[in-house]
């Protein structure tokens, strides 16, 4: 009786290791930086078998040979065919191909706010979800990101929400963003009034700085409100790695609204991806100028792909 429990438990382990065993088990990662690539793809070659990447690049797929050739394909990388034995647990270093600027990732941010000298208190809220969908691998994923800014101060108040659509077009060699934005600023401590309308795409070309162009209409009045003005906004702005999960990033627009100019700045950072920091400046005319001092969280809420 007692050989017969053991022949069972031994059989029992070898189910388990053979089917342990059928799982192919690897890592995808950047070859410069050593991060794991997520969302990438691993296909056996010849067969319909595929899988992604997981957020940390790992994947797991159960081809029908002891050895096959996988294809893995990632965004912004050059293609790789690896072959590759079961048991083996290969990590493929993919060479980038070019530099995708993506902000599609799940996230909210909460930022502190605070006006150097009309508008002390305040705050910033983001939400950016991505739509979940890829017209192929050459595309990036388009990403919804909603954005409001609110700072008030001895009756003075600052309003300024926003609506963008990240990576609306996005490849190797051409990078579109669009933005929809509202701004209202009040001073009660002097009279000045503004408020503005405007609707733009940032267009990057590969090895060019991005380009910001924007229609849109405003009004400012001192004393009170008058008719809208017709104008058009330039900038640009480029980022700069600091490391594995730091970065620089540098922003400047201008405006021109017929009866006055407007001018803006920001320079940006993260601490680990989580922790972001801002400067900004902004100037209306010769009416308005402050300088804004930002800081705050950023949660990542963004789910894992299952593995197949």
């Amino acid at each position: 009786m007692i050989n017969q429990y053991l022949l069972a438990f031994a059989l029992s382990l070898s189910c388990i290791a053979a089917s342990a065993q059928g799982f192919l088990r690897g890592v995808v990662i950047d070859k410069t930086t050593g991060e794991g690539v997520p969302l990438a793809t691993v296909r056996v070659a010849g067969t319909s078998l595929s899988t992604s990447t997981t957020s940390d690049g790992t994947f797991r797929i159960q081809p029908v040979k002891d050895t096959v050739t996988i294809v893995v394909q990632a965004l912004g990388f050059y293609d790789q065919r690896v072959k590759v034995r079961l048991g083996d647990e290969p990590v493929i270093r993919l060479k980038l191909a070019c530099n995708i600027d993506q902000f599609s990732r799940a996230y909210i941010e909460f930022l502190l706010s605070s006006g150097v000298r009309n508008t002390p208190l305040g705050c910033q809220l983001s939400f950016s979800r991505p739509l979940g969908f890829a017209i192929d691998r050459t595309f990036a994923y388009p990403a919804v990101r909603m954005t409001l800014a609110y700072q008030a101060g001895r009756r003075n108040r600052y309003l300024n929400p926003t609506f963008h659509i990240d990576e609306l077009v996005s490849s190797c060699g051409l990078d579109v963003d669009a933005e929809f934005q509202y701004q209202r600023i009040k001073l009660a401590s002097r009279p000045f009034d503004f408020e503005r309308r405007s609707a733009g795409f940032n267009v990057s070309l590969r090895n060019a700085w991005p380009i910001w162009l924007a229609v849109g209409r405003s009004r400012m009045e001192q004393q009170e409100f008058g008719r809208f003005y017709t104008g058009v906004e330039i900038g640009s702005e480029q980022s700069w790695r600091l490391g594995q999960r730091r970065y620089l990033q540098l922003q400047g627009r201008a405006g021109w609204w017929q009866t006055h100019w407007q001018w803006q700045g920001k320079l940006s950072t993260a601490f680990g991806w989580r922790y972001p920091a801002a400067v900004v400046y902004q100037q209306i005319g010769s009416q308005y100028r402050e300088v804004v001092l930002q800081v705050g969280v950023k949660w990542d809420y963004r789910t894992q792909p299952k593995r197949e």
